[in-house]
């Protein structure tokens, strides 16, 4: 038996699951962020029995997440300190490079390579030991990205090997992630993988301490972005790969749960609204680089579309109401754990209203260094030591507003107000939580919206349908546009197709001109808001669709039945006539015979393709190589060699107990 656990924004599920018999046992919990092992011990509890003994019976453990996914697109994660080896100030721009800083420390360093692997200038180590002791204690990790580094790695190794020398802290390559060119896009991956290796490695340590107390020494997995499986150890180095970990496990999961042909899939959590188009069964995998949170990166993934759409999405105070792509946790889940915040609701609703009302912050860790934060962000960080603050008279010092902003973006602090769950509490299609405390945010809120605004609805429950019917439409406006985007398609006529869209997908006051949109193929819907949100959307879209028996947890289902997958790329090119250099992770090589070089660098491909696998624990590995030759035709007719791509698949089960 497998167990499959997924850790997501809002909730954290695991699953006891047979490769034969299907899913055994299944458990829901809320993700607890202030300390990840609360909710994840509570979830396993709920697996483990005298019936069935998890370390009696499970052969693998396997995790999906959406931390990583979450944390980009809400721009949270550690501190980082980029070394640019051959870089131009004005690389900043290129690939949101300067937006993945965040205001970051980058440091400019003399280096780098050429096109063809041959040194552009002298890397200046003294220059780079100074930044590395400067910065080292106030970062949580280094990212390394040099000039044509993907030709030659040989300077980053060299500053790499200098930030583990001089420091404790991790540090990331660009080399070590990506064979493609685009220096600035390589640059802003390694960013954003140095930025989430604090949480992904708490993650991961968190469930392999749950599981070791428990007696289970089964092998432990995380999913990557891509559906298949890598080894903690290599998930904590490269977590990156884990971007798209949760919509890639829905994917897996939802074809396993399913009782028909699959073609779309839409995964709506917490926090986002994941949705990818199958063709044959299988997800695509966009070999380019997983887009994430407006970032291109060079993660190889399922081609999925990711909004900041769920269950626990902000609702921004606005008229009419705007869903989302902030999360904050529901009000109800709040009083449900902190009950004394509905003396607070109370009050304030005796009171005349002010902004704010109706909204809490606390944290999202337990403890944390706080050496490092400023003097007012250490105030709002001990001021919500004792539980749940009320922003009501906070915000009212904009320098506490922005010292929240500041917390939230480090993943240190969180806004607990109204959202689509406090809504559907308050109609009564969800009783998980508070009803009580989500009606009375709800009451705070339609008396806020009537001040100097002419509200479309007249009672709380009015309010609540205009948030539930925000979020039908706007799945219903991923839905399209991940159907278009799937067909390479791009409608003309920008303002008309807007028109015709909201048109469509509204059903409120069709006018004189009735549109309506069908979508072909079978919809899976998985993830807990599911059942009250798809059955709207599938009608307004004339689709056909399946919520299968446990899609509440088909992320975690996704998780345990995944299998290993490693790529491994190099390159062959012509620095000059009669010469052939081979470009792969070990370094450079250069060839008089094209034929011996096309052997050596396919070798050391599939070696390393192996040993990668196998560092993941793979078995009964299967080897793909693949070679593209690329040859011109001169002006004489004679053959001209420009370059071969060379790589290496290697596939295989999970080694068990």
């Amino acid at each position: 038996m497998r167990l499959g656990i997924d850790t997501g924004g809002t909730y954290t599920d695991a699953v006891l699951y047979d490769n034969d018999d299907g899913v055994i046992r299944t458990a829901k919990t809320l993700t607890t962020h202030y300390n990840l092992s609360v909710g994840i011990r509570e979830a396993i509890d709920r697996i483990d029995s005298d019936e069935l003994p998890l370390a009696e019976y499970v052969q693998v453990t396997a995790i999906s997440t959406t931390l990583a996914t979450n944390a980009i697109v809400e721009g949270r994660g550690g501190s980082v300190c980029l070394l640019l080896i051959g870089h131009k100030p004005e690389s900043l721009d290129r690939a949101n490079l300067s937006t993945a800083l965040r205001g970051d420390p980058v440091i400019f360093l003399s280096g780098g390579h050429n096109a063809h692997g041959d040194e552009s200038e002298p890397i200046d180590l003294h220059q780079a030991k100074i930044a590395i002791k400067n910065y080292a204690k106030s970062v949580s990790a280094f990212a390394v990205a040099g000039m044509f580094s993907v030709r030659n790695n040989a300077h980053e190794i060299a500053i790499r090997d200098l930030v583990l020398q001089l420091t404790d802290r991790p540090v990331t390559c660009t080399h070590e992630l990506t064979a493609s060119l685009d220096a600035p896009r390589r640059a802003t991956t390694a960013v954003l993988n140095a930025r989430l290796i604090a949480p992904i490695t708490e993650l991961v340590q968190t469930v392999y301490t749950e599981l070791k107390d428990r007696g289970v020494t089964a092998p432990l997995m995380v999913v990557k972005g891509d559906g298949s499986m890598i080894s903690v150890d290599v998930a904590k180095v490269r977590p990156v790969e884990t971007v798209l970990s949760g919509p890639a496990a829905s994917i897996v999961g939802a074809a396993r749960l399913s009782r028909s042909d699959v073609s779309i899939v839409s995964d709506i959590g917490g926090t986002t609204t994941d949705i990818a188009i199958l063709c044959d069964g299988e997800p695509r995998i966009d070999r380019q680089g997983a887009q994430i949170g407006g970032f291109r990166t060079f993660v190889e993934a399922v081609d999925v579309l990711t909004v900041g759409l769920g269950g626990d999405s902000l609702v921004s105070f606005t008229n009419p109401v705007e869903v989302g792509p902030q999360r904050a946790m529901p009000i109800s889940s709040l009083s449900h754990q902190c009950p004394e915040i509905m003396d607070i609701l109370k009050e304030q609703l005796k009171r005349r209203p002010q902004e704010y009302q109706g909204c809490f912050l606390t944290r999202r860790r337990s403890t944390v260094d706080i050496q490092n934060l400023s003097r007012i962000d250490k105030k709002l960080w001990e001021m919500m030591d004792e539980g749940p603050v009320s922003c009501e008279e906070l915000f009212k010092d904009a320098r506490m507003l922005r010292a929240f902003n500041r917390l939230r973006v480090l993943d240190l602090a969180q806004m607990c107000a109204f959202t689509p769950t406090d809504a559907l509490h308050v109609l009564g299609r969800m009783n998980r939580w508070s009803v009580e405390a989500a009606t009375l945010a709800a009451q705070l809120w339609t008396r806020g919206f009537s001040r100097g605004m002419e509200p479309n609805w007249d009672s709380p429950e009015q309010f609540c349908k205009n948030v539930i019917e925000s979020v039908i439409q706007k799945s219903c406006e991923v839905l399209v546009q991940a159907a278009i985007q799937s067909e390479s398609a791009k409608p003309n006529r920008v303002e008309v197709s807007d028109y015709l869209l909201t048109k469509a997908i509204s059903k409120f006051d069709p006018g004189l001109v009735n549109v309506q949109l069908t979508i072909a193929g079978n919809l899976v819907v998985v993830g807990a808001p599911a059942l009250p949100v798809y059955p709207e959307v599938a009608s307004r879209l004339n689709l056909s669709y399946e919520i299968p028996e446990h899609s509440e947890v088909g992320n975690a289902v996704g998780a345990a039945a995944g299998s290993v997958s490693q790529r491994v790329s190099g390159l062959i090119t012509s620095p000059s006539d009669g010469i052939y250099r081979i470009h792969t992770p070990n370094g450079i090589q250069d060839f008089s015979d094209f034929d011996e070089a096309a052997e050596v660098a396919t070798n050391e491909l599939e070696t390393l393709a192996q040993q990668r696998a196998v560092a993941s624990n793979a078995v009964e590995a299967r080897i793909d190589t693949a070679r593209n030759d690329k040859i011109i035709k001169g002006l004489g007719g004679q053959k001209i060699f420009i370059e071969s791509q060379i790589t290496v698949s290697v596939s295989g089960q999970v080694k068990t107990l």
